[in-house]
């Protein structure tokens, strides 16, 4: 599937961006994921740190920047296998206390697959999206919108990362 140029509007009147991701990440095709349902399992192996970090600085000077200039911070950053029983319902990450009000994933499977979505939503509408090998959805977690996720079968490795932005309300 062709990609046109992601409409970074979006991340405003949708509560996201989905787009095929610039950034090289196959060699993370190489590392163990963590079951998202295992909650002893640290969701950075230590062998996927030092790219995980790197990969966090990329991003955000790749893509949070075109929107925020530099007025960010990195929050956390992690990769999962699956999904987490409370990522199942609609949900807002800053709403629940989370440091961080915009985090961006990156998918490293075909998730149409498996029937694997992200759902996004406002008070009107309802997105689902089924992303692709190497997509990527930077979600708005400002107090207007919500998400979740369906894991319905085959695989779901996400990589993500967190960010604090300066003048994105909560």
């Amino acid at each position: 599937m062709d990609y046109p140029n992601p409409n970074y509007n979006d991340f405003f009147l949708k509560g996201y961006v989905h787009g095929k991701c610039s950034l090289d990440v196959s060699h993370f095709e190489d590392y163990k994921y963590p079951d998202a349902n295992d909650s002893e399992a640290d969701s950075r192996p230590k062998e996927a740190r030092s790219d995980l970090t790197t990969l966090h600085l990329l991003i955000g000077q790749e893509y949070i920047n075109k929107i925020f200039g530099r007025d960010y911070i990195l929050k956390e950053n992690g990769m999962w296998e699956g999904v987490d029983d409370g990522s199942h319902i609609w949900h807002n990450d800053a709403n629940k206390g989370k440091d961080f009000n915009t985090n961006f994933l990156i998918y490293m499977d075909d998730n149409e697959v498996g029937l694997n979505s992200i759902g996004v939503r406002d008070k009107i509408y309802e997105h689902v999206i089924f992303p692709n090998k190497y997509d990527f959805m930077w979600l708005n977690q400002s107090s207007a919108f919500e998400h979740k996720a369906a894991h319905n079968g085959g695989r779901r490795r996400v990589l993500s990362f967190e960010y604090k932005v300066y003048g994105l309300n909560n």
